[in-house]
């Protein structure tokens, strides 16, 4: 891990050598961030959703209960704004 943060502080530093302002750097940081959370976060719904199915689907047989399989709007506007706004405030804040 360290050395992963030391590669990108050298790769930060070449860039604003070059003559990446402060806002194309940041830019490129939230782009980056981006392309590992949103296939994170589609992953996660959808094992979300598929676990969340079965978990129902067992306890639904076990109380002899019944009601819908999916999950709640709340969960699914929850995990989406802690998804997207997470990586943008951990990228922004330190710059």
């Amino acid at each position: 891990m360290l050395s992963d943060v030391e590669d990108k502080t050298y790769e930060f530093g070449m860039l604003r050598a070059l003559g990446f302002n402060t806002k194309n750097i940041m830019a490129t940081i939230t782009i980056q961030s981006f392309t590992f959370s949103i296939p994170g976060l589609i992953i996660g719904m959808m094992l979300a959703a598929i676990l969340n199915a079965i978990v129902r689907h067992i306890l639904y047989t076990l109380t002899a209960n019944s009601a819908g399989y999916f999950l709640s709007s709340s969960s699914v506007y929850l995990s989406l704004g802690i998804g997207i706004l997470l990586p943008l405030v951990s990228n922004i804040l330190p710059i």
